[in-house]
């Protein structure tokens, strides 16, 4: 059982991956999903999760990089990239809800590549790789 704040934060995160969820959706059944359709889909996953949260990569605090976050959009762009480095973050700021689910996220990973070495066993297919990429 998920503590109760993360599992405040689980049911509008997995809200946000409806538009993505669909074009992973749609691929996986043979439907012929253009790369532009999954992309501004995939944006708009990106867009309920800011509107949703309310968060986003503000100023840099570097001249070179301010101009990426001057935007909604450079910012949302930037966001996408470096949240990779999430769960450490969150760590060393003592956020434990991000953490969290974080370390959830990376932790079903790991079960995926677990069960998926050296041979794979287990197939996410587009549903799933898109989904695992929002979240």
């Amino acid at each position: 059982m998920l503590p109760s704040d993360v599992a405040a934060y689980a049911v509008p995160l997995l809200l946000s991956c409806i538009a993505v969820f669909v074009s992973g959706l749609g691929e996986d059944i043979g439907r012929d999903v253009s790369p532009k359709t999954r992309l501004i889909l995939s944006f708009i996953s990106v867009l309920c999760a800011i509107a949703i949260f309310r968060v986003w990569i503000g100023p840099l605090g570097s001249p070179y990089l301010n101009w990426i976050t001057s935007t909604l959009l450079g910012a949302t762009v930037f966001t996408v990239l470096i949240a990779g480095g999430l769960a450490f973050l969150a760590y060393a700021v003592g956020d434990t809800v991000i953490m969290n689910i974080s370390t959830l996220l990376m932790c079903s990973i790991f079960g995926l590549f677990v069960f998926n070495f050296p041979f794979g066993k287990i197939f996410l297919g587009d549903v799933g790789a898109y989904t695992l990429g929002h979240v």
